[in-house]
């Protein structure tokens, strides 16, 4: 997926052109809700250690859909004011977002744009994470970001805690959207999303096709291993690195632990410093924003 600066420039201007005056909190507050369930993945692993990473893999796929984006979107839309315009702008955003992920490769990743209806995941594969388009629209979204900053800071925040209907119907979304994955994760599963259920059967792996996508290659005493999602180390056949890096491959396995990689493809850039930064940025505007009406309030 592209990183959230990224995300910003874009969103920030089709948005505005379809919505004139939408309020570029709220539209940085879209580029971020389907990306929200994997920064719960990474946090899960750390809180819960003893969770199953396959289960957890599947919940986190079913819960970044589209589907669940907009519940998300709708619930979090309970705290503006403005609430169906706020809803259209965090619904719009959260599909646009999508639509940009599908358009990088990503091998056996992608997006989920039409569960619960069809699990199939949707991966145009126009360009890698550190091709030039993504970089392009990385520098576009910060300078987007910093163009509109003052405007931005100085705006008066959509901002209400929500009472009475508004608390409940956020509440029973909120429930929604983090129980409804529950009862969805089999069917991803079946679809084998991102290879959980080829994974998940260690037994039955050898001579199955697989693809994983930006795992941490590292140097281990008895040579190059790669590490997945599960916190499992497999053996590469074909992959010859002197160094620790983060790879894509395609292969077949030929052990339970053992890939014969087919093709595969070093990522030279970590786009998790521009996601940081975006965060960074994003929670600045909103933190100051509500300060500031708080004073103004006083």
């Amino acid at each position: 997926m592209p990183n959230t600066l990224a995300h910003f420039g874009v969103e920030g201007l089709v948005i505005r052109r379809l919505l004139r005056g939408s309020d570029l909190k709220w539209i940085y507050v879209s580029c971020i809700i389907p990306d929200l369930p994997w920064i719960f993945q990474r946090v899960a692993h750390v809180a819960i250690p003893r969770i199953d990473p396959f289960d957890l893999r599947l919940y986190v796929t079913v819960q970044a859909s589209l589907f669940f984006s907009l519940i998300l979107g709708a619930a979090l839309s309970m705290f503006s004011v403005n609430t169906w315009r706020t809803l259209s702008i965090l619904s719009m955003g959260a599909t646009l977002h999508l639509i940009m992920d599908a358009l990088q490769t990503k091998w056996g990743n992608g997006v989920h744009l039409f569960a619960p209806f069809d699990w199939t995941l949707w991966n145009a594969g126009l360009f890698w994470p550190e091709d030039f388009p993504t970089l392009a629209l990385t520098g576009f979204g910060l300078l987007y970001f910093l163009n509109h900053l003052k405007r931005t800071m100085t705006e008066p925040v959509d901002f209400l805690v929500p009472r009475g209907r508004k608390l409940l119907l956020m509440a029973g979304l909120l429930v929604a959207y983090f129980a409804g994955p529950l009862l969805m994760t089999q069917f991803a599963e079946h679809s084998d999303s991102h290879y959980v259920k080829i994974l998940r059967e260690k037994q039955l792996r050898i001579g199955r096709y697989i693809e994983i996508d930006r795992a941490n290659y590292k140097i281990t005493e008895s040579g190059g291993k790669l590490e997945i999602f599960s916190g499992e180390k497999l053996d590469l056949v074909g992959v010859e690195l002197n160094h620790p890096a983060s790879i894509s491959v395609r292969g077949r396995f030929v052990g339970e632990n053992r890939i014969n990689v087919e093709a595969w493809h070093l990522h030279s850039i970590n786009r998790d410093y521009a996601t940081y930064l975006g965060l960074s940025l994003l929670a600045t505007v909103w933190i100051v924003g509500l300060f500031r009406q708080y004073i103004d309030r006083k």
